[in-house]
């Protein structure tokens, strides 16, 4: 697995497409046919958008989680071995579910951390309450926690859970999962 995790949406008829092709059929249409390499990103610039990063998710089983939700994308298995370092699974609308149901859990815990001051004096508790705040309002204030561009759908940047969940709610709503398949992987 990658250093940090990404969703693609990909169309369910180009998953077709690449899915059963050998190796060679894989370089000769989106590779370097003379040095005989193909590049998991060669493939997904040709037939996929990446929609969502997760980050680094190597600290807890959200990577195990999601997995649960696909298979892994290629059937050759030349070919996932080849890709084996970004860790490719064809997932749907169930990895978004899984997700949103994971940060929402994010959310919660970090919200029971911050009412719990057991054992912490009041000057404990005020700088635990003082960081969180300081951390938010960066993000409100440098760091677009909303996005207004109008040449995405993206309508946040931030990487907080709390405002992650609704641009994740976002993609749950507008995807149509009829026409469209997702994939989870690293790099």
């Amino acid at each position: 697995m990658g250093y940090r995790n990404y969703l693609y949406k990909i169309l369910k008829k180009d998953v077709k497409k690449i899915r059963n092709m050998t190796l060679e059929e894989l370089t000769e249409k989106y590779g370097d046919k003379e040095e005989g390499y193909v590049s998991m990103l060669d493939v997904l610039e040709h037939k996929s958008k990446c929609i969502f990063e997760y980050g680094k998710l190597y600290w807890d089983d959200t990577i195990e989680r999601i997995h649960a939700t696909g298979d892994k994308l290629f059937i050759k298995e030349e070919v996932d071995d080849l890709f084996s370092d970004y860790d490719v699974y064809l997932v749907g609308k169930k990895a978004l579910e899984e997700t949103i149901n994971i940060y929402k859990d994010k959310i919660v815990k970090m919200y029971e951390y911050l009412k719990s001051n057991e054992n912490l004096t009041n000057e404990q508790i005020i700088e635990k309450y003082e960081e969180h705040l300081q951390e938010y309002r960066v993000w409100w204030t440098r760091l677009n926690a909303i996005n207004l561009n109008e040449n995405t759908d993206c309508i946040c940047d931030s990487w907080l859970y709390e405002h992650q969940i609704f641009e994740l709610v976002r993609l749950y709503k507008t995807i149509d999962f009829k026409e469209y398949d997702l994939l989870f992987l690293g790099w």
